[in-house]
């Protein structure tokens, strides 16, 4: 038997070199070793990256539609205003119709045709009321709104005189009531026109207006008293205005 065989030096057993180089040390454990870089393991593996753009696309999309549904609130509420401004001017223009309806109304008044050719150079004068009738009503200018009763008038005139056909707005009125004591002093009292029913002063109403300057009384039409004898006369109504050749 060969005998056993002693070692020096620390070197390896079955006489292996001493100076070959020892065994590379065991690596580490890494996301390298598991086949995941950095980015991708950040990015790709788990979505990192991705995940926060779909929540920014989300949060984008959310204010994009609160901001729609405050342009439709505040489109509806211009729409509603709107209709507001259209229903406030449509009342304001109905309640000046019925003012209108209730303060402007047509009368007539009947004159000569003499005067009505001056009336319709110079205006009314009221320094002349009751000149050729009564003035119980006081000084202004004296209408009906019968057409009958103006004729009537009128055809005590030369060819049976001329009738204005006016529109009167009434203003202020004051209503004349039986055994008034202010029936001639309306006009210092802050009123417009006067107004006596029927049977007040006399068989018809009787209409009286303080100031008769345009606008508050303005010419319409003028119908003759009898047209054939104001024609032969010379006279003629053209746009409704008197004119004589």
């Amino acid at each position: 038997m060969r005998p056993l065989q002693a070692t020096t030096g620390g070197g390896p057993p079955g006489g292996a070199c001493a100076c070959a180089p020892p065994p590379p040390p065991s690596q580490p454990f890494s996301q390298a070793s598991l086949g995941f870089g950095g980015d991708a393991f950040g990015q790709t593996a788990f979505g990192g990256s991705t995940f926060g753009g779909q929540q920014q696309e989300r949060e984008r999309a959310e204010r994009e539609r609160a901001e729609a549904a405050r342009q439709q609130q505040l489109a509806w509420e211009r729409a509603r205003q709107q209709q507001l401004e259209r229903e406030r001017a449509e009342a304001a223009r109905q309640q000046k119709e019925r003012e209108w309806g209730e303060t402007h109304r047509t009368f007539y008044h009947g004159t000569s045709l003499e005067a009505a050719e001056n009336i319709q150079k110079v205006g009314f004068d009221v320094t002349r009321s009751g000149s050729n009738a009564g003035a119980m009503l006081g000084r202004g200018l004296y209408f009906t709104s019968t057409l009958e009763k103006a004729i009537n008038y009128a055809k005590r005139m030369p060819c049976q005189g001329a009738i204005f056909e006016v529109q009167v707005q009434l203003g202020k009125c004051y209503r004349v009531s039986a055994n008034d004591s202010n029936m001639a002093k309306w006009q210092e009292m802050g009123y417009d026109s006067a107004w006596a029913a029927a049977g007040i002063i006399g068989e018809r109403e009787e209409n009286c207006i303080k100031d008769p300057r345009p606008p508050r009384v303005m010419i319409k039409n003028v119908i003759f008293g009898h047209t054939g004898e104001a024609r032969r006369a010379g006279y003629s109504v053209v746009n409704g205005r008197l004119t004589k050749k």
